[in-house]
């Protein structure tokens, strides 16, 4: 498939040459729900957590790049039903896979979330509060992922910034370049690893816009631009329902709104086997106006999310019946 963005070849056009969002998504999750090489016997029991482990080992530790496992996916997408009813808002939705695997399946607009490449510090320092840093940490964060991401401007300040980050035991400096992935967050100087897995599933790359959409923002990111305390941005997080809340949460201030482009878009796939093992991986696909439609711009192993509601239908007689197949 060569070096290029792994491409998902597109299904039928409809009349007007353009299908349904939702079809397209649906496809995505289709294809990462393939991508865990399902069936009955690999994924479960021993068999389960072996493939895990191999499947976790394969896939990139860093955005940009595609492992096997992602190009082999990419040349056997499976197509989404007609009445595909994905919502890009990143609620979940149940069904069942082949050989009785529960899978919850969610799509997240990337407008919804910071990018990291184009807010402004005044967003990051309120988000980065919001999930647990204090004032002095926030600013001095916010300032540390403008300096991370944004070209060299004087050798001076650049030897001054390598000389932090060698202080801090680390053998690189700021990277002086647009992040290419969330996941490089990481690396900036003063970000705790408490702090960035809480902001993870809200910052992007691929928004590409100075501000976020809250129509389809995550509640607990809505609250912490709204200025919410950490202890109820953190409480939102957790909770699988909390999409129910976003209506409620007001006050956020204006500057920080916009409307998102609806390009990109984070496919989240959770699975539950009849043996009991969770797995879930992630990908974020770009829609395009070319002829072949969709472009993968990152695969990553995804964290568990929905297993509150997992567990809980999984143990429902007939599960099969109970949900729709995926």
């Amino acid at each position: 498939m060569g070096n290029g963005p792994c491409r998902a070849s597109a299904p039928a056009s409809s009349a007007r040459g353009l299908r349904p969002r939702s079809r397209h998504l649906g496809a995505w999750s289709h294809l990462i729900a393939g991508g865990f090489g399902y069936d009955h016997r690999t994924l479960s029991g021993d068999h389960g957590k072996q493939h895990s482990r191999e499947y976790q080992r394969r896939s990139p530790r860093r955005g940009g790049g595609q492992s096997g496992a992602a190009r082999t996916s990419c040349a056997t997408i499976w197509t989404a039903p007609e009445n595909s009813d994905l919502i890009a808002d990143g609620r979940p939705r149940l069904c069942v896979m082949p050989g009785g695997a529960l899978a919850a399946l969610a799509v997240e607009d990337e407008g919804g979330k910071v990018d990291l490449n184009t807010a402004p510090p005044k967003l990051l320092a309120v988000l980065l509060r919001g999930f647990g840093a204090d004032f002095d940490e926030a600013d001095r964060l916010a300032a540390a992922i403008a300096e991370f991401s944004h070209p060299s401007t004087s050798r001076t300040l650049d030897h001054a910034a390598f000389q932090a980050y060698g202080a801090d035991g680390r053998s690189y400096g700021p990277k002086k370049a647009p992040f290419e992935a969330a996941l490089e967050l990481d690396q900036v100087l003063g970000m705790r690893s408490d702090l960035f897995r809480a902001v993870l599933p809200h910052v992007t790359v691929h928004s590409r816009k100075p501000r976020i959409d809250p129509r389809v923002a995550h509640p607990a990111l809505l609250a912490a631009l709204a200025g919410r305390d950490p202890q109820t941005v953190t409480e939102l997080s957790r909770r699988p329902t909390a999409f129910h809340d976003r209506e409620s949460l007001m006050g956020i201030p204006v500057e920080f709104l916009t409307a998102s482009n609806g390009r990109s878009f984070l496919i989240h796939v959770e699975v539950r086997t009849p043996a009991g093992g969770l797995f879930a991986q992630e990908a974020i696909v770009e829609l395009t106006a070319e002829p072949t439609p969709e472009v993968l711009r990152e695969w990553r192993r995804g964290n568990m999310r929905f297993a509150a509601l997992l567990e809980p239908a999984a143990q429902q007689q007939a599960v099969s019946n109970a949900w729709p197949p995926c």
